[in-house]
This record gives C-alpha cells, structure tokens and sequence, in this order.
C-alpha cells in the first residue's frame, strides 16, 4: 500500500509494520528505529493509527 502526504511517498506493511520512505534521489530507505517504535507502541493497528504517529514524528532522511 502506497501513501502520500506526510512530505514524500511512503510505502506501508501493516503487521508488522514496516515504512519504507521515498528519498529525493528515487530510492527508497527504511528507519529500522521508527519501524520499531510503531509497533511496539500498537501504533499499526490501522493505517489511521500509522499516519497519525508517523505524521507527529521529526523524520530526518539523507
């Protein structure tokens, strides 16, 4: 599954979940630590509940 709107493209596997961001250079990274964080927190329940905890964190991506 495929979402937009969180200032880039990012891909979503629900349980567990795993986010995969879309870099400026049309490669895709993943943030182990935030893959973590979300579903030992319960936050991948929904996909509301992910966008809802992605969107409120400070995602840095070289």
């Amino acid at each position: 599954m495929w979402i937009t709107g969180l200032g880039g493209l990012i891909e979503l596997t629900l349980s567990p979940l795993q986010v995969s961001i879309f870099r400026k250079n049309k490669t895709f990274t993943t943030l182990p630590a935030l893959d973590q964080a979300i579903n030992d927190k319960g936050h991948n329940q929904t996909i509301k509940d992910v966008i809802q905890y992605v969107s409120k964190q400070r995602i840095h991506v070289n």
